[in-house]
């Protein structure tokens, strides 16, 4: 998504590079004084607040995708509960954790991260065969751990959907 940005800001000071001194070319050999010098006014307020825009356009961006990224975390977690419930009969679920951010502190990226703490008579390789339908579990992203005190923690960190937002810098 950073290349998204990246694209809109590239349009939008090319129309301020192109278009608008385009329109002061044409406004300046137009027949009419007061319509020369309206325009010239109003290319001057346009270019003047022209950071200001693009500035506000880029903070509503990140805003947005701040938005985006807690409410994909969100869906990751419920789903998760959800799964879990539906696929292990027993189970009791003790905690709840979800984060959006920069979870591992390597490098300028999001990460959505969803952790649930539960107990259940199942083995650990059984709850593994009976989520891999929904799940492709490794070392790093995605697994099943015994904690200390008798409960497992499923922990699945995914890439959020803005994952160059500010939020992972």
């Amino acid at each position: 998504m950073q290349n998204g940005i990246s694209i809109v800001l590239r349009i939008l000071i090319l129309c301020l590079l192109v278009c608008l001194p385009a329109a002061f070319i044409r406004a300046l050999f137009s027949a009419k004084h007061k319509r020369k010098k309206n325009f010239i006014h109003t290319f001057s307020i346009v270019l003047l607040f022209s950071p200001i825009i693009l500035i506000a356009i880029w903070v509503l961006y990140e805003i947005f995708g701040m938005g985006v990224n807690h409410i994909a975390t969100k869906r990751q977690t419920e789903q998760l509960q959800a799964n879990l419930e539906n696929t292990i009969p027993d189970i009791q679920i003790v905690d709840i954790y979800s984060e959006t951010g920069n979870t591992s502190g390597t490098g300028n990226h999001v990460d959505c991260l969803s952790s649930i703490t539960f107990s259940t008579q199942l083995q650990k390789s059984e709850i593994e065969d009976s989520m891999s339908e929904f799940y492709t579990f490794n070392e790093w992203n995605c697994y099943v751990k015994n904690t200390d005190d008798g409960y497992y923690l499923f922990y699945i960190n995914t890439s959020a959907p803005f994952i160059g937002n500010i939020e992972g810098h």
